[in-house]
């Protein structure tokens, strides 16, 4: 008898998520969704400051990689407003939990 996938592992379904990408609780969701529609309408210093406060978070409970993420995407929200400063000091950040959190090769 001939398997048609030889190669596939099993099973690929039962696998758990990286730790640190366990699902959002619902309050987060929500935020995000309040960030990115802001965004949508224009209003991005509002927008930075809910990602920074998402990013923080995020640091605290130990989810370094999502917190970068947060903190990246804070820092093209200021970048929209014209804050420059902020926007540097926000990648910069992001850059750092990158290579705390071993994930170094994503930073180029």
């Amino acid at each position: 008898m001939i398997r048609r996938r030889p190669f596939r592992r099993w099973p690929l379904f039962h696998r758990r998520p990286p730790p640190d990408r366990r699902p959002l609780p619902p309050r987060v969701r929500r935020a995000l969704a309040r960030a990115n529609s802001l965004l949508a309408e224009g209003r991005f210093a509002e927008a930075a400051g809910i990602f920074a406060e998402l990013s923080e978070e995020a640091k605290r409970r130990g989810m370094l990689v999502r917190a970068a993420d947060l903190a990246l995407q804070a820092s093209r929200a200021h970048l929209f407003a014209d804050d420059v400063e902020a926007a540097l000091e926000r990648a910069r950040e992001a850059l750092r939990l990158l290579v705390r959190g071993g994930r170094a090769g994503r930073v180029g």
